[in-house]
């Protein structure tokens, strides 16, 4: 996590995850993902992710997607 003012913070993710289904059928063995995600503190003092990018080097299809 990394601070950029009092109310927004950024936060990086790491998450691997296995037995993830392809289109095709069959699975992909493991998938590695990384995220950013950034979090602004609401008046209430609940923090909300406002922005978020995903990292994900495979070419495996695993969704169709909208045509």
């Amino acid at each position: 996590m990394r601070r950029l003012t009092d109310d927004v913070v950024i936060v990086s993710t790491h998450i691997k995850i296995r037995g993830q289904g392809l289109v095709g059928g069959g699975q992909i063995a493991e998938r590695d993902n990384f995220a950013s995600h950034v979090l602004q503190r609401q008046p209430d003092g609940r923090w909300l992710v406002v922005s978020e990018l995903f990292m994900d080097a495979r070419t495996d299809e695993s969704f169709v997607p909208d045509s």
